[in-house]
């Protein structure tokens, strides 16, 4: 053990550790990156947060500098949830601290678990409705803000957050609600870090207006900080949507407050098996109208390589051998629903098969969703190229999105599994080979030119479902705009001067983990 763990442990409650197995178990997240931190911290109070700050700004004024990244299940694809310096678990804030089930209101730690927190809320009829892995927490789901599958009809976990408590990088405390202008004027006159933070971001929403303005009007995707579009109104001033997304960049979530809502009514499901693309869309299309909550389309090489792996297509296979599989879930008026799409079901094409669920149809449909759900990506040998996750595709172009896939695997002979959600236009690729060692270099390099060539061209981001973290920051960074880059360059060092909280984020990623130069060596 370690001089600095050792003092550090004497500041806190919670724990510090330095050793090898546990720098390595953190060392990973969901991304293909691999990046051992100097310490593991459990901090078990807001004030063991505001003494690990002070230590690490302590180290920086020392010219040693310790970055500082906080973590929850690890579940980012984009490496953010990575340091070469401190990792603040929130594994032990992870209470419940009050539930005023009346007003559906929640007051939670940063590191309670969506499973917990929705098996809470069930016993008096409540939930968040956001879709995702069980062992998400609700800091890091307020920090990536994912564009879930629930997300086109109940809009993601940003929509039930109504207060946040922020430890700020100088270990300030700020809560941020929407704020009366009168108020903004009296915080702005005070010379606290929290009216100096106050003053600065009006200072910005004035002089940056036009380009927020812009960033309203054309910005696709989650790179930067694109949610300065929804602080200010004319009546009031709101610093909680900054957090959407900001991976950790601008403050350290300690506590949530959100706005329950009833539990979701059962559910019904429909899965339909089509060989031709346009068949495909069209009924997409029409289930789309029905408002349904989840609503995704698989291709034939996800069904194969799933089932491959010994999960059961309950006889799918057999009919999936050139085609696509749409799959989608009804959870209000789910009757009447499901006799409309019953009458499509003489219009859909010979070669189409449709199942709807009934008692008769259920064991068919438990395994294809189980299926659906498996991770395909630990499953399917992704060792050479990473996965390409949550790219935003307008649905207008998705059919020529997939066509340029098709062309991409022609032109360098390779194998490319395509799925995601229609609904919310956030789609995934996976590359999947058979022989990894026959892929060179210069061909993964070329993948991912020709990948990110096409989804510019087809007006969708690399940064649709999730922020762009380390690994896509690199490229969505080199496309914004001057003013764009000096807006948020701005917000980031309004919230932390001393660039402390997850520098090799975002806006400092580093090329050398650009998503096209992951493998260069």
């Amino acid at each position: 053990m370690g001089i600095a763990v050792k003092h550090l442990n004497k500041l806190i409650t919670g724990n510090a550790f330095d050793s090898p197995k546990i720098l390595k178990k953190y060392s990973k997240d969901a991304s293909s990156l691999t990046i051992p931190p100097v310490l593991v911290v459990f901090p078990e109070s807001v004030n063991d947060i505001k003494r690990i700050l002070n230590f690490a700004i302590a180290k920086n004024d020392q010219r040693k500098s310790i970055p500082v990244t906080v973590r929850g299940s690890g579940q980012s694809t984009t490496g953010a949830a990575l340091s070469e310096g401190i990792v603040i678990s929130t594994a032990k804030l992870d209470k419940l601290l009050d539930i005023d089930a009346r007003e559906r209101l929640v007051r939670v730690q940063p590191g309670l678990t969506i499973r917990e927190l929705n098996k809470i809320l069930s016993v008096n009829g409540l939930c968040i409705p956001v879709y995702g892995h069980d062992d998400d927490t609700i800091g890091g789901l307020i920090s990536t803000a994912p564009v879930d599958p629930y997300s086109s009809k109940y809009r993601g976990i940003t929509k039930y957050i109504r207060k946040l408590e922020i430890i700020l990088p100088d270990g300030s405390t700020i809560k941020t609600h929407r704020v009366r202008r009168r108020a903004v004027d009296r915080k702005i006159t005070s010379k606290s870090t929290e009216g100096i933070l106050y003053r600065d971001i009006r200072s910005l929403l004035s002089a940056y207006s036009d380009t927020i303005d812009k960033i309203s009007r054309d910005h696709i995707g989650m790179a930067g900080y694109p949610n300065i579009t929804k602080v200010a109104n004319k009546h009031s001033l709101n610093l909680t949507p900054l957090f959407f997304g900001a991976e950790g960049t601008l403050g350290i979530i300690a506590e949530i407050t959100l706005k329950a809502v009833p539990k979701q009514k059962k559910r019904s499901r429909v899965v339909a098996i089509f060989h031709e693309l346009h068949t495909a869309r069209h009924f997409l299309d029409t289930l789309s109208s029905l408002r349904p909550r989840r609503l995704e389309i698989y291709d034939n090489k996800f069904i194969h390589t799933a089932e491959s792996t010994g999960k059961k297509t309950s006889g799918i296979i057999n009919t999936v051998q050139k085609g696509y599989v749409v799959y989608a879930e009804f959870d209000e008026h789910r009757r009447i629903k499901l006799q409309k799409v019953r009458k499509l079901s003489p219009k859909l094409p010979s070669t189409a098969r449709l199942f709807i669920e009934s008692p008769s149809t259920k064991s068919c449909l438990d395994d294809i969703e189980q299926l659906i759900n498996s991770n395909l990506v630990s499953m399917s040998n992704t060792t050479t190229i990473p996965p390409i996750k949550d790219i935003f595709i307008p649905a207008w172009n998705l059919s020529s999105f997939i066509n340029d896939i098709s062309l991409i695997e022609e032109a360098l002979k390779l194998d490319l599994i395509f799925y995601g959600s229609y609904s919310t236009s956030n789609y995934h690729i996976i590359p999947n080979f058979d022989d990894a060692s026959t892929i060179t270099p210069q061909a993964i390099k070329k993948f991912y030119k020709a990948l990110l060539l096409f989804i510019e061209r087809e007006g969708g981001s690399i940064a649709g479902g999730t922020p762009e973290g380390r690994t896509k920051a690199p490229i969505t960074n080199a496309n914004l705009s001057t003013t764009e880059r000096d807006l948020y360059l701005a917000i980031k060092h309004a919230f932390d001067p001393k660039d402390v909280l997850n520098p090799s984020a975002k806006l400092g990623a580093s090329p050398d983990f650009a998503i096209d130069k992951l493998l260069k060596n």
